[in-house]
């Protein structure tokens, strides 16, 4: 399964609940792919950032034009209105 993750900033050292989320769907072999508004404070991350290539699955809204940035804006409208029901949202490039 295909899955995003939509944050405002990433990677952010205070939020290992949602790293944890990531790596856990990554380990059980999900293709998972982040979008976030920018960058997470300079300093240190967490290891897993590393050891997972996160970075490499990061996705800013700056960088996102075109097709991408309108699927992504499509996907959040979804979002907003309830769109998720039972069967979820897989997010499709």
């Amino acid at each position: 399964m295909r899955i995003g993750f939509v944050l405002g900033e990433f990677p952010r050292i205070s939020e290992t609940f949602v790293l944890s989320q990531i790596t856990g769907l990554l380990e059980r072999g999900h293709e998972v792919a982040v979008y976030a508004g920018q960058p997470g404070p300079r300093g240190p991350v967490h290891p897993d950032v590393g050891r997972y290539r996160l970075l490499e699955r990061t996705l800013y809204w700056p960088e996102l034009s075109g097709r991408g940035l309108a699927r992504l804006r499509l996907r959040l409208a979804f979002l907003r209105r309830g769109g998720l029901g039972r069967r979820g949202l897989a997010l499709r490039g």
